[in-house]
């Protein structure tokens, strides 16, 4: 899990984004990633890209649910 230095190597973080976006990580691992994203630059990017990725899958379900299903008279 983490690197030589005691921090989190890039490949972890890319495999936490998800769940780091999404809130789903305890406080710990939250901040290791959140100090990892601080110091590298390509990191950071994936985060932004997972954050939209995020961010629309979770518009999108709230538009979904937020639509009126026809009902059908039988």
């Amino acid at each position: 899990m983490p690197g030589k230095n005691g921090n989190l190597t890039c490949k972890r973080v890319k495999q936490l984004l998800p769940d780091y976006v999404a809130g789903l990580l305890d406080e710990v691992l939250y901040q290791a990633v959140q100090n990892h994203l601080l110091s590298c630059p390509e990191c950071r990017r994936e985060a932004c890209k997972e954050r939209i990725i995020f961010d629309n899958f979770t518009y999108y379900l709230a538009t979904r649910t937020q639509r009126s299903v026809p009902t059908t008279s039988t």
